[in-house]
């Protein structure tokens, strides 16, 4: 993504996912290495099995503006419950006869 800053350059942001870590122990891992949950989250149209949401941070600082996706779990989680977030069904209109 690419921003303007009132009366400066254009900066470029690259996200990616960060390093895998090779060994499941996570003593092991470096400090950079972490897993990507969002690898785990199952769409979920049942409300009452959700308890994940995809949220949002709107920055805005300097004349910089961009958006940040995080997911938030919405109800208490324990060790090895699964990751459900809320699946947006994709509608069409059809034409009126």
């Amino acid at each position: 993504m690419t921003i303007k800053v009132a009366n400066k350059a254009n900066f470029t942001f690259y996200l990616g996912s960060p390093p895998m870590p090779p060994v499941s122990d996570s003593s092991k891992w470096r400090p950079e290495e972490a897993i990507n949950p969002a690898k785990w989250l199952v769409e979920e149209t049942n409300d009452s099995i959700v308890n994940i949401a995809q949220k949002s941070y709107l920055h805005t600082a300097d004349g910089a503006n961009f958006t940040i996706p995080y997911f938030e779990n919405t109800k208490a989680l324990k060790k090895n419950d699964k990751l459900f977030v809320k699946k947006v069904l994709k509608r069409t209109l059809s034409s009126a006869p």
